[in-house]
């Protein structure tokens, strides 16, 4: 007697890049979903995401003014000023972060978290190289900060500065040091994303790139045939 057993295991992704495009991170301070946020200022960091955004206007212009500080308890500059190329380029992180729609595919395991998300490797070398000679205490902003039991304000769990040279070596280390695992650097500039965008307000512009060839090489159809005698 012979058993013939076909397991075909089919995954369907027709729509997932529009999937992709309409979902926020579950954080404190994302929408439920996305939506066009009109009242985001023209020449603002978080501008680029107006059209559809999974962050308020509110939380907009936080960023704008104090940057991680309002939302967080964060300051960005506390081992001195900041020259505003290396701080256009924070501002955009914590804008990615709290605006874009397109990092659903990289929800972490806790509510807020993401992971693995692509950079491109251009980016992270521009970033780095803006920031390179600022001085920071921390390293990686979710480990090396501490919360001030008095006033509730994270501050650096070790007081001694350093420079963006210094702690992340290059633009790699930069994107996948500072905010954890959260991140990842492709260096050859494909399938992946940039935090910000030259003059443009299109929100992730190359997000579908990133997960045509994500579906391509990850989303395929199994066919398995046992056959037991």
């Amino acid at each position: 007697m012979m058993l013939t057993l076909a397991v075909v295991v089919v995954l369907f992704t027709a729509d997932f890049t529009s999937y992709a495009q309409h979902t926020c991170v579950k954080g404190g301070y994302h929408k439920e979903s996305p939506s066009p946020e009109s009242d985001i200022p023209e020449g603002t960091a978080c501008h680029r995401f107006s059209s559809l955004s999974c962050c308020t206007a509110h939380t907009a212009a936080l960023i704008q003014q104090e940057g991680d500080f309002e939302l967080y308890g964060l300051r960005w500059n506390q081992c001195g000023d900041i020259p505003k190329t290396c701080l256009d380029y924070l501002k955009a992180s914590s804008c990615f972060y709290q605006c874009s729609p397109c990092l659903g595919p990289w929800k972490g395991p806790f509510n807020g978290s993401v992971v693995g998300v692509p950079l491109c490797g251009s980016y992270c070398d521009a970033w780095f190289e803006a920031c390179e000679n600022v001085r920071l205490c921390a390293a990686n902003w979710f480990t090396d900060f501490v919360r001030n039991k008095t006033t509730g304000y994270f501050v650096c769990r070790n007081t001694t500065c350093h420079t963006f040279a210094t702690l992340y070596k290059d633009g790699r280390g930069l994107c996948e040091t500072m905010w954890g695992d959260s991140y990842v650097s492709r260096g050859d500039d494909s399938n992946c994303m940039k935090m910000m965008f030259d003059g443009e307000e299109a929100t992730c512009p190359t997000a579908n790139s990133v997960l045509g060839s994500s579906i391509a090489s990850s989303f395929v159809i199994l066919f398995v045939i046992a056959n037991l005698y």
